[in-house]
């Protein structure tokens, strides 16, 4: 176990730019394309509303990347872009859930925590060890369906079919966007109340 102190310095060194820290990138694609496939919700999404208040793995939106990296801890992968004027930096982790290996993306938009992502899927990067295991590929559809319950069971709403994709939205604008291509499972946590954010667009 490292020394507080030892902790501390190592972190330190991700505050600055995250994609010049870590060698490995979180996606090939342009940042901004992940974040507009939040803002556009699923077209056979439906539409609920929470009194929870919405959190990206029991983080809040606005957090500089200091306080989040150092709740998270060191990222795996990161991206860095700009668009619009603004400077966007990815920090990525790898997690389980349901016995299916899932990435959670942290976005910051100017330094400020604006946009979680969680994505399991199946396939030949690393998230099943073979996509023709049937196995694998039962599990990957226990996963997207736990993942979908499990989320509107927190904030308390009732979605008739929810595995089909959803948009929950709290009372400050802040909402959650879930959808699935067949290979590939999204939740994503978007800060839409957020002036930076729709300036951005």
């Amino acid at each position: 176990m490292l020394f507080p102190g030892i902790r501390l310095s190592i972190i330190r060194a991700f505050f600055g730019d995250l994609s010049q820290r870590t060698r490995q990138v979180c996606f090939s694609e342009n940042i901004v394309a992940h974040l507009d496939a939040a803002v556009n919700r699923p077209s056979r999404g439906k539409e609920a509303q929470t009194s929870v208040r919405i959190l990206f793995e029991e983080t809040g939106f606005s957090l500089t990347k200091r306080e989040v990296i150092s709740k998270q801890g060191l990222p795996i992968c990161s991206n860095y872009g700009r668009h619009a004027g603004g400077n966007w930096e990815v920090a990525g982790y790898a997690g389980m859930f349901r016995g299916v290996k899932i990435r959670k993306y942290f976005y910051f938009l100017n330094n400020r925590f604006v946009f979680g992502e969680i994505r399991l899927g199946k396939g030949s990067d690393g998230f099943y060890r073979d996509a023709s295991d049937t196995g694998y590929q039962n599990t990957f559809e226990i996963a997207h369906q736990k993942l979908c319950e499990s989320i509107v069971l927190r904030y308390q709403v009732n979605i008739p079919g929810c595995c089909e994709g959803f948009c929950i939205t709290d009372q400050e604008g802040n909402s959650i966007v879930f959808s699935s291509d067949g290979q590939y499972t999204w939740a994503r946590f978007w800060q839409s109340g957020s002036s930076e954010v729709k300036k951005s667009h």
